[in-house]
């Protein structure tokens, strides 16, 4: 039996030196080519960067306002943000956000993006898939109520948006919001999310990419209790 054993092993000898040979050929290309692991931190005290574990809702967000202008990235992913059916349940966020999106829920992909900046209506995008600048919006109402102009501030935004709900095309159409821009004050609904993502490049000091960071951010009661941040290199 054992003689058989090694009979069969002397026989397939090649084929393993073979397989032995491609797997070490495979390893070593991964390497040279850079098929590295990310790098992952997960950090449940201390700090990483300027964000301190135990810090408030509050403190995190000036903390990312200084850390996004280091890192270079602008806003902070909501995760589990939640959609809003009527505007004036929407309307008190107007001053946190620099867009709000009102798009079908059934039917034909359909939808307005609506620019917020200093009160007012910046900019107006209209269509599906693909969004087109327009003057004013809906166009296929008469109710001169219900259609939102460049410039109109938040108050008559919000009274269009009321008249618009109004007409039963539009009434199985949602409010959402984006990522939270960080040039804009603490939107303190922010306190109630317990996860915020960001993502950022890392470089060099020669200016060439070295990778690529994401970062969770997880709450607890209004605190920061776990940072996990990835780095994938370049």
């Amino acid at each position: 039996m054992i003689e058989n054993v090694r009979v069969a092993i002397l026989h397939d000898l090649p084929k393993i030196k073979f397989y032995v040979l491609i797997v070490s050929i495979w390893a070593a290309m991964t390497g040279c080519l850079g098929f590295d692991q990310p790098e992952v931190e997960d950090i449940t005290s201390g700090h990483k960067w300027n964000l301190q574990i135990g810090a408030s809702c509050d403190s995190v967000y000036q903390d990312l306002v200084e850390l996004g202008e280091e890192k270079d990235f602008g806003a902070v992913a909501l995760v589990g943000q939640k959609t809003f059916d009527d505007v004036h349940k929407i309307r008190p966020y107007f001053p946190y956000y620099n867009w709000v999106n009102f798009i079908s829920t059934v039917g034909y992909a359909d939808r307005v993006l609506i620019g917020l900046d200093s009160g007012r209506v910046s900019a107006i995008y209209a269509g599906g898939a693909m969004l087109d600048s327009v003057g004013y919006w809906p166009r296929n109402l008469d109710d001169e109520v219900a259609i939102i102009h460049h410039g109109d501030t938040f108050d008559e935004l919000e009274q269009a948006f009321e008249a618009i709900q109004n007409h039963s095309h539009y009434q199985t159409y949602q409010y959402l919001l984006p990522d939270k821009p960080l040039h804009l004050p603490f939107d303190p609904a922010m306190r109630d999310i317990s996860l915020w993502y960001f993502t950022f490049q890392e470089y060099y000091s020669s200016g060439e990419l070295k990778g690529h960071s994401e970062v969770r951010l997880y709450f607890e009661n209004e605190k920061l209790v776990r940072i996990n941040h990835t780095f994938t290199e370049n």
